[in-house]
């Protein structure tokens, strides 16, 4: 990997925050919106749309991306993304 870690910053809502920060959940479907690569890093904030203030946060790197193109299952311009360990 010869590129520069690109950082990400994400809302996630309480659900999926809470299984992501467990381990319980290792990876997220998203919008490819941002070009995720395999080790760039997510700084992933707890979002409460009746409590907008980001006050936990937990960081993972990515280390996998299954695109649309390679899995029918997933909608266009959508990619899994694979977390490993945290930072």
């Amino acid at each position: 990997m010869s590129e520069k870690r690109r950082v990400h910053e994400l809302k996630c809502k309480p659900e999926f925050f809470y299984e992501l920060e467990t381990r319980q959940k290792a990876a997220e479907i998203r919008l490819n919106d941002r070009g995720y690569q395999r080790g760039d890093v997510c700084i992933i904030r707890l979002y409460d749309e009746r409590e907008p203030m980001f006050y936990r946060s937990i960081v993972r790197v990515i280390t996998h991306v299954l695109h649309h193109q390679e899995f029918e299952g997933l909608a266009p311009n959508y990619v899994m993304l694979s977390f490993g360990a945290a930072l």
